[in-house]
């Protein structure tokens, strides 16, 4: 009767002790399992900003006459390129060919009597030193030699005004250029102060667009800044050109142009004004959202977890999805880059 007492008693012992062995290698598997499992880490999330923007000459002026007279020829329509002379039009020149034929006739007289009268200066200076000729009358020659050789130089300096205004009759513009607008025509009576004509330099492109702080610190950042050109599907680089100092009171920007960078020769088209371009970018300041692998989260009615290598879960916002959902946008307070996290945990994983 004892015997049998004791037999039970050490069956029953066995059992809870194979029971506890069997509990204690479920854990360590389950221990070796999370381990082994593969983990990957949270990587910062950067914002990607699309812009959009219209190509611009990187310079413009409007060319305006500086004399009167009557428009005779226009050497550059819309559309074409000033030439390596720089005419732009010419305007007629009649009227100050004909000061400028006065002036030497003048001038050809100024000099005659010059000569004449330092020839008989010289005559008075031999007579003054016989004491032959009062010294008044010495005088009076000596002062129309001076008279008359200023107002030659008088004459000289008003033909270098006549000749300067001669040559701004021909209205001239930076070669390479080209005429956007023209508003003059041939035979038509220009005034001094009248528009000619629109330019524009297209041999370099700009790209006007606004962008908030965080976005220009992005940009100041990438050594090329890729620009995609929707009109050519081709795409080109740029850099920044100029940036503003100020905010534009309407969009609460900064105003900031982009120049191409690509030389000519190695865009895929001839590039020209009024062309879309679209800049997309990632913002790379710091941020409170990271990257995850869509599978590393464990989701249960609208509420998300991931796991850590021990096990442990912890709750995140899902704030979107992006690359086909493959990637997920979280957020949450105890996430930080680099951290570690099952990259497929599945229940029996987890706690």
């Amino acid at each position: 009767m004892n015997s049998d007492i004791q037999e039970q008693q050490i069956n029953r012992v066995i059992n809870i002790l194979f029971i506890f062995f069997l509990s204690i290698t479920s854990a360590l598997l389950s221990s070796q399992n999370l381990l082994a499992a593969e983990t990957i880490l949270l990587k910062p999330y950067y914002r990607t900003t699309s812009l959009n923007g219209l190509t611009h000459p990187l310079k413009e002026m409007t060319v305006t006459s500086e004399v009167n007279g009557k428009c005779q020829i226009i050497h550059a329509d819309t559309g074409e390129l000033i030439s390596t002379s720089g005419k732009l039009a010419d305007i007629d020149t009649t009227f100050i060919s004909l000061e400028l034929e006065a002036n030497k006739i003048a001038r050809s007289q100024a000099k005659r009597k010059l000569d004449q009268e330092k020839k008989t200066l010289a005559r008075y200076t031999v007579l003054k030193d016989k004491n032959s000729t009062s010294q008044a009358t010495y005088d009076e020659v000596a002062l129309n030699v001076d008279l008359y050789s200023f107002t030659l130089q008088q004459l000289k300096n008003e033909e270098m005004r006549l000749l300067e205004q001669l040559s701004r009759h021909v209205i001239k513009a930076p070669p390479g250029w080209t005429v956007i607008e023209r508003f003059a025509e041939p035979g038509e009576y220009i005034q001094a102060g009248t528009a000619i004509a629109r330019l524009g330099d297209f041999r370099k492109l700009l790209i006007r667009i606004s962008v908030t702080y965080e976005e220009l610190q992005s940009l100041k950042k990438l050594k090329t800044i890729p620009l995609y050109l929707p009109d050519i599907a081709n795409g080109v680089d740029a850099a920044i050109y100029q940036t503003s100092p100020v905010f534009d009171t309407k969009t609460r920007k900064i105003p900031v142009e982009l120049i191409i960078t690509t030389p000519r020769e190695k865009q895929a088209a001839s590039l020209r004004g009024g062309m879309r371009a679209e800049l997309v970018f990632k913002t790379t300041s710091a941020t409170d959202t990271f990257l995850v692998s869509s599978s590393a989260l464990i989701s249960r009615y609208e509420a998300h977890w991931l796991v850590q290598p021990d096990g442990t879960k912890v709750q995140v916002l899902l704030l979107g999805k992006i690359e086909n959902n493959a990637q997920a946008i979280v957020s949450g307070d105890l996430l930080f880059s680099g951290m570690q996290v099952l990259a497929k945990p599945i229940a029996s994983q987890t706690q």
